[in-house]
């Protein structure tokens, strides 16, 4: 007999269900994920503004 399994299924299987709750709770939108770890304010890089919607959306 052969199973097959994905990288992510064995992850799962491995350790990934000593956080089933977490992984199936509500999603958060990433605005509120970026308040949370302290993003409040737009980043400057080179030429560019990174505002707190994109890099927020960079860390979620």
């Amino acid at each position: 007999m052969v199973r097959c399994d994905t990288a992510y299924a064995k992850a799962y299987a491995a350790l990934g269900h000593r956080y089933a709750r977490r992984l199936s709770s509500p999603r958060q939108p990433a605005w509120k994920i970026g308040a949370a770890l302290g993003i409040t304010r737009p980043v400057r890089i080179e030429k560019r503004d990174l505002t707190r919607r994109t890099l927020s959306r960079a860390v979620a």
